[in-house]
């Protein structure tokens, strides 16, 4: 994944985006996951850490308002695909929440094609920083008036984070 880290007196962010293409070849997949994982697994816990992008996973998710951890679902996954599987360990095994796979949080379509709408980009952060949420909005009516085309491209989607540096002491 592609990462920028700002820090600051009042902030220390990790942002990286991330595209995971549809159907690729297992090996492939299996190397870019470890690199991903490797990528969260190096970010300081101090940073706020965030990923965002276009993951082609299908995940299934549920109703209504849960506990924001995790990934937003009621039926165990049995519909997910090949990468909605990998997103689902990738946030079960670095304690990451996929934001927008929850009610009220964006969650909603993000990309139309012939056959139907589906949601195949999430933004993820760590389950200890969901208190720092402000929102996340899919911006269709901003899609509209940029002009982006319903059927090429996605529906930008907006996270907003109120979150202050984290300061640690060491245990004597």
């Amino acid at each position: 994944p592609g990462a920028l880290r700002v820090r600051g007196a009042a902030c220390d962010i990790w942002v990286a985006t991330v595209y995971v293409a549809p159907g690729w070849p297992s090996l492939r997949a299996r190397r870019f996951s470890a690199e991903v994982e490797c990528a969260v697994a190096r970010v300081p816990r101090r940073a706020v850490c965030v990923l965002g992008g276009d993951w082609n996973a299908h995940l299934e998710t549920g109703k209504g308002r849960e506990e924001m951890s995790g990934v937003g679902q009621r039926g165990g996954g049995r519909r997910d695909n090949v990468n909605g599987r990998y997103l689902r360990e990738l946030a079960h095994a670095q304690d990451l929440c996929v934001v927008n796979s929850h009610e009220g949080w964006g969650h909603g379509r993000t990309f139309r094609a012939a056959p139907g709408e589906s949601q195949i980009d999430f933004f993820l952060v760590r389950n200890e920083d969901t208190g720092g949420l402000r929102h996340c909005w899919r911006l269709e009516r901003e899609a509209t008036h940029i002009g982006l085309h319903a059927e090429l491209d996605h529906i930008p989607i907006k996270l907003g984070l109120s979150q202050k540096r984290r300061w640690y002491e060491l245990a004597p």
